[in-house]
């Protein structure tokens, strides 16, 4: 397999070009009700450890503990609130290079397994 060095991209018909290190280095899409990873960047598996606890884990590492993240959530109800939160689980399992343990809560800030879940990971990989 060949590797290509870069470190700038252009999308075809955009005017600008972006960092490479600005384009997602990992994520997943996975359903935390009836469990299941739907799809997935950079992503080994998706470990559903107890309601709205989940652990991401990186097929190639981060270079640190320190990256950033973006997540959504939603879940499919006719009514009631959308509001709520993915946040990383900040514990005796903070962040490391190769896995990241998340957790969901609604807008009453309980915790509760959603239907849709996205995390996207933006950092440097080893």
């Amino acid at each position: 397999m060949s590797t290509i060095v870069i470190s700038n991209i252009k999308a075809t018909g955009e005017t600008a070009s972006r960092a490479v290190s600005g384009v997602a280095a990992a994520g997943a899409n996975w359903n935390g009700v009836s469990f299941g990873v739907r799809d997935s960047t950079n992503v080994s598996s998706v470990t559903d450890n107890a309601t709205a606890d989940f652990t991401m884990n990186y097929t190639s590492s981060m270079s640190s503990a320190e990256y950033m993240f973006a997540g959504v959530r939603g879940r499919a109800r006719a009514s009631g609130s959308q509001d709520g939160m993915l946040v990383i689980y900040d514990s005796a399992s903070s962040p490391t290079s190769s896995t990241t343990r998340i957790r969901s809560y609604n807008e009453a800030f309980s915790s509760e397994d959603f239907h849709r879940n996205c995390i996207m990971i933006f950092g440097d990989l080893a």
